[in-house]
């Protein structure tokens, strides 16, 4: 199940932004595993996942923010965790445990970004125009 907002601003400016996952998400999941198996994202997540066959790499869209410049983006966290498995009427089911390797994510301008939760995303998202806060005018649940 995935999320979505709409920002507004008072200049006029709007924005969409869908985060989480849908029902593409697993054939998005092997995509991201193949980018990263070919080296597109470097050897530390490549050796942090490989590291244990029960590890479980996070590709869920998220909401990154540049403290420098105020830019932002979406894109998959790429964060990659321990997992422990439990059956459970009768199926195994892997459990996220611990986060074992953050994957960094940088901005144009060269800094790092920050993964914005959603009571920052209320708060605190700059408009990329002007600067100014912008408001959530509509959140959006999709799969």
């Amino acid at each position: 199940m995935g999320k979505g907002y709409v920002f507004s601003c008072p200049c006029g400016h709007s924005e969409t932004v869908m985060l989480g996952g849908g029902k593409r998400h697993i054939e998005e999941l092997e995509k991201l595993k193949t980018k990263i198996e070919n080296g597109e994202y470097g050897e530390e997540i490549l050796s942090a996942l490989k590291s244990s066959p029960k590890n479980i790499l996070d590709g869920k869209l998220s909401f990154y923010e540049c403290l420098e410049c105020g830019k932002w983006k979406v894109e998959p966290s790429l964060d990659v965790y321990a997992a422990d498995e439990k059956e459970t009427a009768g199926f195994v089911v892997r459990e996220m445990t611990e986060c074992i390797y953050r994957h960094p994510h940088v901005c144009e301008c060269g800094n790092e970004m920050r993964d914005v939760t959603d009571s920052i995303m209320v708060r605190e998202v700059k408009c990329p125009k002007c600067g100014e806060v912008m408001s959530i005018t509509d959140m959006i649940m999709w799969d």
